[in-house]
């Protein structure tokens, strides 16, 4: 007989269905998955955050490290200024290609500072930044401003969608360090 439902099938289903609705084994599987792609995405921006700090840090390092060498005037260009701090820098790929460089003096009597930000540049432009390079002269203060631009690693989610500096989801990464030429 068929459409016809018998009232053993009925109470049968009805146990079924509230030991069913009752049964909580798997729960955890459920709440896991909810939870795991968070979990992952915070691991992942963690690690990509360690790595942006870490490259900061080695900037800072490196243009410390040559302000010695600026101070003492050994340093005759640019090129050589830039290729000393990149060999100080291990982790940044390709960065004498991507370090700008721009040093200039502070005028004294009015202790004013460039108004201009620290110049960075598009990698996927040609176009090379006018930059300042004066070593200038005994006792004179000095800025040096240090400019990379490094790939997020992780570049969809966490610091790489927050911190986009640039329209290509690259990010700046900055140093300045003021110093005075000795005699």
């Amino acid at each position: 007989m068929i459409g016809r439902v018998t009232p053993g099938y009925q109470t049968r289903m009805g146990r079924f269905m509230r030991r069913f609705l009752g049964d909580e084994t798997g729960s955890q599987v459920v709440e896991f998955l909810y939870t795991m792609p968070a979990l992952f995405m915070m691991a992942l921006s963690s690690i990509d955050g360690g790595l942006l700090l870490a490259k900061y840090m080695m900037l800072e390092r490196a243009v410390d490290i040559n302000v010695r060498s600026l101070r003492l005037g050994s340093v005759p260009s640019t090129t050589t200024l830039t290729n000393s701090i990149c060999e100080d820098i291990a982790i940044i790929d390709d960065c004498a290609a991507n370090l700008v460089l721009e040093i200039q003096p502070i005028d004294r009597s009015t202790w004013a500072m460039p108004n201009n930000d620290t110049p960075c540049y598009n990698r996927q432009e040609d176009i090379d930044p006018v930059t300042t390079f004066q070593i200038g002269v005994e006792s004179e203060l000095m800025l040096l401003r240090a400019c990379v631009i490094v790939d997020p690693l992780f570049d969809t989610f966490g610091y790489g969608e927050i911190m986009n500096d640039t329209n290509n989801g690259d990010y700046y990464i900055t140093s300045a360090s003021v110093f005075v030429n000795e005699p």
